[in-house]
Protein backbone atom coordinates (compact mmCIF):
# COMPACT_ATOMS: atom_id res chain seq x y z
CA UNK A 1 0.00 0.00 0.00
CA UNK A 2 1.45 3.29 -0.71
CA UNK A 3 3.09 5.65 2.04
CA UNK A 4 0.09 8.52 1.54
CA UNK A 5 -2.91 5.95 1.31
CA UNK A 6 -1.54 4.29 4.89
CA UNK A 7 -1.19 7.53 6.26
CA UNK A 8 -4.57 8.42 4.91
CA UNK A 9 -6.45 5.01 6.44
CA UNK A 10 -4.12 5.77 9.67
CA UNK A 11 -5.52 9.11 10.12
CA UNK A 12 -9.47 8.15 9.29
CA UNK A 13 -8.93 5.04 11.90
CA UNK A 14 -7.62 7.60 14.42
CA UNK A 15 -10.38 10.11 13.61
CA UNK A 16 -13.64 7.51 13.71
CA UNK A 17 -11.63 5.65 17.25
CA UNK A 18 -10.97 9.20 19.12
CA UNK A 19 -14.93 9.66 20.63
CA UNK A 20 -15.31 12.94 18.98
CA UNK A 21 -18.52 14.97 19.33
CA UNK A 22 -20.95 14.40 16.16
CA UNK A 23 -20.33 18.30 15.56
CA UNK A 24 -16.47 17.83 15.32
CA UNK A 25 -16.27 14.78 13.40
CA UNK A 26 -17.26 16.46 9.60
CA UNK A 27 -14.40 18.81 10.36
CA UNK A 28 -12.09 16.23 11.79
CA UNK A 29 -12.65 14.30 8.62
CA UNK A 30 -12.77 17.02 6.61
CA UNK A 31 -8.59 17.42 8.30
CA UNK A 32 -7.50 13.96 7.28
CA UNK A 33 -8.72 14.39 3.41
CA UNK A 34 -11.51 11.86 4.13
CA UNK A 35 -13.79 12.47 0.89
CA UNK A 36 -16.04 11.88 -0.09
CA UNK A 37 -18.36 11.76 3.55
CA UNK A 38 -21.66 10.09 2.40
CA UNK A 39 -24.63 11.67 4.87
CA UNK A 40 -27.56 9.77 5.12
CA UNK A 41 -31.26 9.56 6.80
CA UNK A 42 -34.40 8.64 6.21
CA UNK A 43 -38.24 9.43 6.28
CA UNK A 44 -41.02 7.63 6.66
CA UNK A 45 -40.40 4.35 9.12
CA UNK A 46 -43.54 5.40 11.46
CA UNK A 47 -46.56 5.52 9.09
CA UNK A 48 -49.19 2.64 8.10
CA UNK A 49 -49.07 3.69 4.65
CA UNK A 50 -46.64 4.96 1.27
CA UNK A 51 -42.87 4.18 1.26
CA UNK A 52 -40.06 4.57 3.51
CA UNK A 53 -37.49 7.13 1.91
CA UNK A 54 -33.86 7.69 2.04
CA UNK A 55 -31.73 10.91 1.34
CA UNK A 56 -28.07 10.75 0.87
CA UNK A 57 -26.05 14.12 0.47
CA UNK A 58 -22.59 14.83 0.14
CA UNK A 59 -20.97 17.85 0.56
CA UNK A 60 -16.76 19.20 -0.25
CA UNK A 61 -16.21 19.43 4.00
CA UNK A 62 -18.31 20.10 6.43
CA UNK A 63 -21.87 21.38 5.47
CA UNK A 64 -22.37 25.01 6.17
CA UNK A 65 -25.56 25.47 5.60
CA UNK A 66 -27.42 27.91 8.28
CA UNK A 67 -31.09 26.22 9.56
CA UNK A 68 -30.31 22.66 8.36
CA UNK A 69 -31.44 20.34 11.08
CA UNK A 70 -33.79 17.70 12.05
CA UNK A 71 -36.43 17.89 9.60
CA UNK A 72 -39.12 17.10 11.85
CA UNK A 73 -38.59 20.17 14.07
CA UNK A 74 -38.17 22.52 10.42
CA UNK A 75 -41.86 24.54 9.36
CA UNK A 76 -43.12 22.91 5.65
CA UNK A 77 -42.11 26.11 4.03
CA UNK A 78 -38.76 26.53 5.83
CA UNK A 79 -37.76 22.54 4.70
CA UNK A 80 -38.75 23.56 0.73
CA UNK A 81 -36.66 26.57 0.88
CA UNK A 82 -33.82 24.69 2.02
CA UNK A 83 -33.82 21.93 -0.83
CA UNK A 84 -32.64 23.80 -3.78
CA UNK A 85 -29.90 25.43 -1.14
CA UNK A 86 -28.91 22.15 -0.25
CA UNK A 87 -29.14 20.68 -3.53
CA UNK A 88 -27.45 23.48 -5.39
CA UNK A 89 -24.14 22.91 -2.71
CA UNK A 90 -23.73 19.30 -2.35
CA UNK A 91 -21.27 17.82 -4.09
CA UNK A 92 -23.75 14.89 -5.31
CA UNK A 93 -26.89 14.46 -3.55
CA UNK A 94 -29.77 11.59 -3.90
CA UNK A 95 -33.22 10.32 -2.65
CA UNK A 96 -34.17 6.66 -3.23
CA UNK A 97 -37.53 4.51 -1.57
CA UNK A 98 -38.59 0.84 -0.37
CA UNK A 99 -41.81 0.73 -0.93
CA UNK A 100 -45.03 -0.18 1.33
CA UNK A 101 -44.97 -4.15 -1.05
CA UNK A 102 -41.24 -4.54 0.27
CA UNK A 103 -41.47 -3.10 3.76
CA UNK A 104 -44.41 -6.17 4.16
CA UNK A 105 -42.09 -8.49 2.65
CA UNK A 106 -38.89 -7.70 4.67
CA UNK A 107 -39.74 -5.53 7.20
CA UNK A 108 -39.48 -1.79 7.65
CA UNK A 109 -35.61 -1.83 9.00
CA UNK A 110 -34.53 -3.87 5.85
CA UNK A 111 -36.15 -1.69 3.69
CA UNK A 112 -35.04 1.09 5.31
CA UNK A 113 -31.25 -0.38 4.83
CA UNK A 114 -33.06 -1.34 0.88
CA UNK A 115 -33.84 2.34 0.30
CA UNK A 116 -30.29 3.35 1.87
CA UNK A 117 -28.39 1.29 -0.59
CA UNK A 118 -30.32 2.60 -3.25
CA UNK A 119 -29.90 6.50 -2.65
CA UNK A 120 -26.42 5.81 -1.87
CA UNK A 121 -25.57 3.57 -5.41
CA UNK A 122 -27.63 6.79 -7.14
CA UNK A 123 -24.74 9.22 -5.87
CA UNK A 124 -22.09 7.49 -8.37
CA UNK A 125 -19.79 8.03 -5.94
CA UNK A 126 -17.35 5.20 -3.79
CA UNK A 127 -17.92 6.42 0.13
CA UNK A 128 -15.00 6.78 2.10
CA UNK A 129 -17.03 7.33 5.03
CA UNK A 130 -20.74 7.22 5.72
CA UNK A 131 -22.75 9.19 8.50
CA UNK A 132 -25.98 7.84 9.45
CA UNK A 133 -28.87 8.38 11.69
CA UNK A 134 -28.58 5.62 13.59
CA UNK A 135 -28.45 3.08 11.33
CA UNK A 136 -26.13 0.06 10.74
CA UNK A 137 -25.15 -0.76 7.10
CA UNK A 138 -23.09 -3.81 7.32
CA UNK A 139 -22.86 -4.08 3.63
CA UNK A 140 -20.78 -1.37 2.89
CA UNK A 141 -16.88 -2.07 2.70
CA UNK A 142 -16.36 1.38 3.95
CA UNK A 143 -16.72 2.96 8.13
CA UNK A 144 -20.54 3.32 8.72
CA UNK A 145 -20.88 5.57 12.01
CA UNK A 146 -24.13 5.39 13.17
CA UNK A 147 -25.05 8.76 15.29
CA UNK A 148 -28.28 8.56 17.55
CA UNK A 149 -30.34 11.68 16.90
CA UNK A 150 -27.97 12.71 14.12
CA UNK A 151 -29.86 14.64 12.20
CA UNK A 152 -30.13 17.19 14.87
CA UNK A 153 -26.49 16.80 15.58
CA UNK A 154 -24.59 16.89 12.60
CA UNK A 155 -26.08 19.17 9.52
CA UNK A 156 -25.11 17.11 6.80
CA UNK A 157 -27.17 14.11 8.15
CA UNK A 158 -29.97 17.11 8.95
CA UNK A 159 -29.46 17.97 5.13
CA UNK A 160 -30.12 14.34 4.29
CA UNK A 161 -33.27 14.27 6.24
CA UNK A 162 -34.86 17.60 4.78
CA UNK A 163 -34.23 16.02 1.34
CA UNK A 164 -35.96 12.40 2.41
CA UNK A 165 -38.49 14.01 3.99
CA UNK A 166 -39.87 16.47 1.32
CA UNK A 167 -39.47 13.85 -1.25
CA UNK A 168 -41.79 11.38 0.70
CA UNK A 169 -44.23 14.52 1.65
CA UNK A 170 -44.48 15.43 -2.05
CA UNK A 171 -44.94 11.49 -2.88
CA UNK A 172 -47.57 11.54 -0.72
CA UNK A 173 -49.22 14.69 -1.72
CA UNK A 174 -49.69 13.02 -5.29
CA UNK A 175 -51.39 9.67 -3.74
CA UNK A 176 -53.43 11.88 -2.01
CA UNK A 177 -55.59 12.42 -5.23
CA UNK A 178 -55.53 8.89 -6.15
CA UNK A 179 -56.83 8.08 -2.37
CA UNK A 180 -58.81 11.00 -0.96
CA UNK A 181 -60.89 8.96 1.08
CA UNK A 182 -57.58 9.11 3.55
CA UNK A 183 -56.56 12.46 4.04
CA UNK A 184 -52.69 11.66 2.97
CA UNK A 185 -51.74 15.01 2.26
CA UNK A 186 -52.46 16.11 5.83
CA UNK A 187 -51.29 13.38 7.77
CA UNK A 188 -48.94 12.22 5.03
CA UNK A 189 -49.29 8.18 6.15
CA UNK A 190 -48.64 8.47 9.90
CA UNK A 191 -51.20 6.67 12.33
CA UNK A 192 -53.14 9.57 13.17
CA UNK A 193 -56.54 9.85 15.04
CA UNK A 194 -57.76 10.70 11.27
CA UNK A 195 -55.65 8.42 9.61
CA UNK A 196 -57.05 5.31 11.97
CA UNK A 197 -61.26 6.54 11.20
CA UNK A 198 -60.33 6.73 7.66
CA UNK A 199 -58.36 3.10 7.37
CA UNK A 200 -61.32 1.71 10.25
CA UNK A 201 -64.29 3.38 7.57
CA UNK A 202 -62.89 2.10 4.53
CA UNK A 203 -60.85 -0.82 4.69
CA UNK A 204 -56.77 -0.10 3.69
CA UNK A 205 -55.54 0.49 0.04
CA UNK A 206 -53.24 -0.76 -1.82
CA UNK A 207 -50.78 1.71 -0.52
CA UNK A 208 -50.85 0.64 2.89
CA UNK A 209 -48.10 -1.32 4.88
CA UNK A 210 -50.82 -4.53 5.35
CA UNK A 211 -47.52 -5.87 8.10
CA UNK A 212 -48.33 -3.25 10.62
CA UNK A 213 -50.80 -2.91 13.02
CA UNK A 214 -53.66 -0.30 12.26
CA UNK A 215 -53.92 -1.39 8.64
CA UNK A 216 -54.00 -5.40 8.18
CA UNK A 217 -57.38 -6.03 6.38
CA UNK A 218 -59.90 -8.01 8.16
CA UNK A 219 -60.93 -11.63 6.40
CA UNK A 220 -61.79 -11.34 3.12
CA UNK A 221 -61.63 -7.32 2.92
CA UNK A 222 -61.04 -5.82 -0.41
CA UNK A 223 -58.30 -3.49 -0.91
CA UNK A 224 -59.12 0.16 -2.16
CA UNK A 225 -57.37 0.76 -5.27
CA UNK A 226 -56.14 4.22 -6.87
CA UNK A 227 -58.16 6.51 -9.05
CA UNK A 228 -55.67 5.40 -11.57
CA UNK A 229 -56.08 1.83 -11.24
CA UNK A 230 -59.97 1.92 -11.84
CA UNK A 231 -60.01 4.09 -14.69
CA UNK A 232 -57.64 1.58 -16.38
CA UNK A 233 -59.82 -1.41 -15.31
CA UNK A 234 -62.82 0.47 -16.66
CA UNK A 235 -60.66 1.13 -19.96
CA UNK A 236 -59.36 -2.59 -20.70
CA UNK A 237 -62.94 -4.11 -19.92
CA UNK A 238 -63.64 -2.36 -23.60
CA UNK A 239 -60.40 -2.00 -25.55
CA UNK A 240 -59.36 -3.78 -28.54
CA UNK A 241 -55.72 -4.72 -29.03
CA UNK A 242 -54.37 -1.83 -30.06
CA UNK A 243 -55.76 0.14 -27.23
CA UNK A 244 -54.37 -2.27 -24.55
CA UNK A 245 -50.87 -1.85 -25.60
CA UNK A 246 -51.62 1.76 -25.34
CA UNK A 247 -52.50 1.36 -21.66
CA UNK A 248 -49.92 -0.82 -21.17
CA UNK A 249 -47.09 1.62 -21.89
CA UNK A 250 -49.33 3.91 -19.61
CA UNK A 251 -48.95 1.44 -16.64
CA UNK A 252 -45.47 1.01 -17.42
CA UNK A 253 -44.77 4.89 -16.86
CA UNK A 254 -46.86 4.97 -14.32
CA UNK A 255 -44.08 5.52 -11.30
CA UNK A 256 -46.60 6.34 -8.54
CA UNK A 257 -48.59 3.18 -8.62
CA UNK A 258 -48.16 -0.08 -6.32
CA UNK A 259 -46.98 -2.56 -7.31
CA UNK A 260 -49.89 -4.50 -6.59
CA UNK A 261 -51.73 -2.41 -8.80
CA UNK A 262 -49.02 -2.15 -11.72
CA UNK A 263 -48.61 -6.21 -11.82
CA UNK A 264 -52.64 -6.41 -12.18
CA UNK A 265 -52.94 -3.98 -14.98
CA UNK A 266 -50.21 -5.33 -17.13
CA UNK A 267 -51.93 -9.10 -16.53
CA UNK A 268 -55.21 -7.46 -17.71
CA UNK A 269 -53.35 -5.56 -20.42
CA UNK A 270 -51.91 -8.99 -21.54
CA UNK A 271 -55.84 -11.29 -21.56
Amino acid sequence: MPHDQMSFFAGLDGVLSAGLEPESLECALADVGAHPVVCLDEAGRGPLAGPVVAGAVVFMGPCDIEGVGDSKRLSRDRRAALVPVIQGRAAAWAVAEASAEEIDEINILEATRLAARRAIEALGVEPAVVLTDALTLSWLTCPVVPIVKGDARVRGIGAASILAKEHRDALMRRLAEQWPQYGLDEHFGYPTPLHRERIVEHGPSTIHRLTFRGAVPGDGQALIHSRLFQEMSEALATASPEERRRLRRRVQRQGDLPRREREELLRRCAD
